[in-house]
C-alpha cells in the first residue's frame, strides 16, 4: 500500500508534529531531517525540556517551532506544552532519539490513526 497516496485523501486535516527533547544533541538532527521534509505536517514543534547540551542550537538549524523549558520538567510536561502550543486537528508525537526513522514510517503511522 502506498501510504502517501492514502494520506492525500485527508489533505484538509491540519497535522501537527510534536517532539519532546532532553539532551538529544547527538540524535535529534536525524529525526528532524525526516520530519521537516514530511509533506503532510503543517507544523513541527520541538519542546526542549531544559537540556544541558546543544539540543537547542541544533534544533534552530531546522524550520521548526522551538519552545524552551528553562529547567527539565519531564517528558509529559514537554508533550503537554507542545499540545497547548499546537494548532493541528491531528497530533503526531515523535521521539527525538529514534534511530532509522523514515518518512514511510511516519506516513504509515498517520494513516493507521
Amino acid at each position: 500500500m502506498d501510504y502517501y497516496d492514502e494520506l492525500k485523501k485527508f489533505k484538509n486535516i491540519k497535522v501537527s508534529c510534536i517532539v519532546a527533547a532532553y539532551n538529544e544533541e547527538r540524535r535529534i538532527a536525524a529525526v528532524l531531517k525526516v520530519i521537516e521534509n514530511f509533506p503532510f505536517f503543517n507544523e513541527i514543534i520541538v519542546v526542549n525540556d531544559g537540556s544541558q547540551d546543544l539540543t537547542s542550537e541544533i534544533v534552530r538549524k531546522f524550520n521548526v517551532k522551538l519552545i524552551e523549558h528553562k529547567k527539565n520538567q519531564g517528558k509529559t510536561a514537554a508533550i503537554l506544552t507542545g499540545v497547548r502550543k499546537s494548532s493541528g486537528e491531528l497530533l503526531v508525537f515523535i521521539d527525538a532519539d529514534l534511530v532509522g526513522l523514515t518518512q514511510e514510517n511516519v506516513a504509515k503511522m498517520i494513516y493507521l490513526v
